[in-house]
């Protein structure tokens, strides 16, 4: 089995006040995080030219989805208007997904807090 990672980040800020009763719950407030993505593709065979996935076609395909949330609310994007790390990461691979065939699982990361979530298909 053979196995790419490609990395990226962004900056975006969202907030979750529908997730939390308490109206000072940290999560009710609008806040920004710096968010580190892996695309994660599989396959069992190498292509005719001897890759997985041509790694220019994963990071045109990264650098449309940086585009769509570096530096935005995430909340006022269709799809993320109740923007979880869970849902960020279904998000992400909903959208790469089309162009990225052999794509098996995203993850998604806040590293200054610890937290990672992974979505695998």
């Amino acid at each position: 089995m053979f196995e790419q990672r490609y990395r990226f980040h962004f900056e975006a800020a969202h907030q979750l006040g529908a997730n939390v009763q308490d109206k000072e719950h940290p999560y009710a407030h609008v806040h920004g995080h710096s968010f580190e993505v892996y695309l994660i593709l599989r396959g069992e065979e190498l292509g005719p030219k001897g890759w997985l996935t041509d790694f220019s076609r994963v990071r045109q395909t990264a650098d449309d989805i940086h585009a769509l949330l570096d530096h935005r609310y995430l909340n006022d994007i269709e799809g993320l208007e109740l923007p979880t790390l869970e849902r960020l990461a279904l998000f992400i691979f909903e959208k790469a997904k089309p162009a990225l065939e052999k794509l098996a699982a995203v993850e998604v990361n806040r590293p200054s807090l610890g937290e990672q979530v992974r979505y695998e298909a």
